[in-house]
C-alpha cells in the first residue's frame, strides 16, 4: 500500500478535465515526476489531452501515448537523446476492462529512471478512484451527447428530416456502419440504405464525409 493523498482530489466536478487535473498532480507527487499529461481515449480511438502540466513537445508525447494504446501495455523508458533527455512513464488506465485513459509522466531532473514501484503507485491510485472516474466518464458522455442531439435536431429541422432519418444521421456522426445502425434500430440493412439515400437527397450530398463536413459547419 502506498501513501495516497485523496484530500486534493475533488470527487464532484463539472467536467472530466476538471476531475482529472488534481489526479495528475497527485500522480506526479507519488512518483516524483516534474510534469505529465492524462489522455482521454475517444470512441474513434483518438486521444484528447484532458489534463497536462509542465510538458513540451506534445507531438512526441502523443506518439508515445498512441504506442501504448496500440500495444496495450505500459512503457518505462530512459531516453538518452537530446530532444527529450528525461525518463518517462506512459501507461494505459483500464476502466471496465477497456483502456479509457493514458497517463504520461516525465521524470524530474534528479530522477533518472521510473521504476515498477512507480507504476504500482499509479495503478493503485486509479484503482481506488475507478468508480469516480467511471461516473465522470458517464457525465462527460451525457453532456457531449446532449449537445450533439440539440445540434442535430436544430440542423435537421432545416432539411425536413424525419425522426428516423435524424436517428440515422446521429448514428452516422457517431461513426456507426450501416450494419451497426440496422442492429441498433432493429431494421434491415436495405432499409438503412434507403434512409441514407433519402437523407443524401435532402441534404444534396453524396457521401458520409460530406455529411460530416456539413454538420461541422454549424456554429
Amino acid at each position: 500500500k502506498h501513501n495516497i493523498d485523496f484530500s486534493c482530489i475533488s470527487f464532484i466536478s463539472n467536467t472530466l478535465d476538471e476531475f482529472l487535473t488534481p489526479i495528475l498532480k497527485e500522480s506526479e507527487k507519488l512518483t516524483k515526476a516534474k510534469g505529465g499529461a492524462i489522455f482521454f481515449v475517444e470512441k474513434d480511438q483518438n486521444l484528447k489531452i484532458s489534463a497536462q502540466n509542465n510538458i513540451d513537445h506534445q507531438e512526441y508525447i502523443l506518439e508515445k501515448a498512441f504506442y501504448v494504446l496500440e500495444k496495450k501495455k505500459e512503457v518505462l523508458f530512459r531516453n538518452k537523446d537530446s530532444f527529450n533527455p528525461h525518463a518517462f512513464l506512459c501507461a494505459p488506465i483500464y476502466i471496465e476492462n477497456k483502456i479509457k485513459l493514458i497517463i504520461y509522466l516525465i521524470a524530474s531532473d534528479k530522477k533518472q529512471y521510473f521504476y515498477f514501484v512507480d507504476l504500482e503507485k499509479i495503478q493503485e491510485l486509479f484503482k481506488k478512484i475507478e468508480p469516480s472516474i467511471r461516473n465522470a466518464l458517464i457525465l462527460e458522455k451525457k453532456e457531449n451527447s446532449t449537445v450533439s442531439e440539440d445540434k442535430i435536431n436544430t440542423w435537421a429541422s432545416n432539411f425536413n428530416l424525419s425522426s428516423r432519418e435524424i436517428e440515422i444521421v446521429s448514428s452516422i456522426l457517431e461513426g456507426l456502419t450501416n450494419r451497426q445502425i440496422a442492429g441498433k434500430y432493429f431494421i434491415s440493412f436495405g432499409t438503412v440504405k434507403n434512409h441514407i439515400t433519402n437523407i443524401y437527397k435532402k441534404l444534396n450530398i453524396n457521401t458520409r464525409e460530406e455529411l460530416l463536413a456539413q454538420f461541422n459547419k454549424i456554429k
